[in-house]
C-alpha cells in the first residue's frame, strides 16, 4: 500500500468465496498479503498461531450459520490490537455503536478503490509505532 512502509498483512473473513476471492485480488494488487478463511473457528485458529505479523481483521458481519461481530469480539481477546474491520449491508449495525466497541464498517456494496482507501485509511491511522500487533 502506498505510504505505509512495512508489509500489510489482512486476515479477511467471508461466506462468500467469489467475493473474498475478489477482495483478496483487490486488495494484493496493492500489496497488501491475505490470508483468507471461510469460518469463524479457522479465524481465531490463525490469531492464534500467526496474530503477531496481523495488521487488520476484515469480516463480513453476515455470514451463514456464523455472526462476524461475535468472531470480531472473540477475535479481539485473541489479538487485542489487531485492528476490525467489518462489512456491514443495509440493515446492520450502526458505524457509531461499532465505533464505540473499537471497530470500523465498511458499508456494501463497495468499489475497488473504496475498499483500498478504508483499508489505507485505517491502518495508517491506528498503526502501531513497529507495524505489528500483539496476540496471546
Amino acid at each position: 500500500m502506498e505510504s505505509v512502509n512495512q508489509p500489510v498483512t489482512v486476515l479477511l473473513v467471508g461466506g462468500n468465496p467469489s467475493v473474498c476471492a475478489l477482495i483478496t485480488r483487490f486488495l494484493a494488487r496493492d500489496g497488501v498479503v491475505v490470508i483468507a478463511e471461510d469460518n469463524c473457528r479457522a479465524a481465531v485458529e490463525v490469531g492464534r498461531r500467526y496474530g503477531y505479523v496481523l495488521d487488520l481483521l476484515i469480516v463480513d458481519v453476515q455470514m451463514t450459520g456464523q455472526d462476524g461481530i461475535t468472531l470480531a469480539l472473540e477475535f479481539r481477546i485473541v489479538c487485542p490490537n489487531v485492528q476490525l474491520l467489518l462489512m456491514t449491508g443495509v440493515g446492520n449495525p450502526r458505524p457509531e455503536m461499532l465505533k464505540l466497541a473499537g471497530m470500523r464498517s465498511l458499508v456494501k456494496p463497495f468499489s475497488q478503490r473504496r475498499l483500498l482507501d478504508t483499508v489505507k485509511d485505517f491502518l495508517l491511522a491506528d498503526r502501531t509505532t513497529d507495524g505489528r500487533t500483539s496476540c496471546s
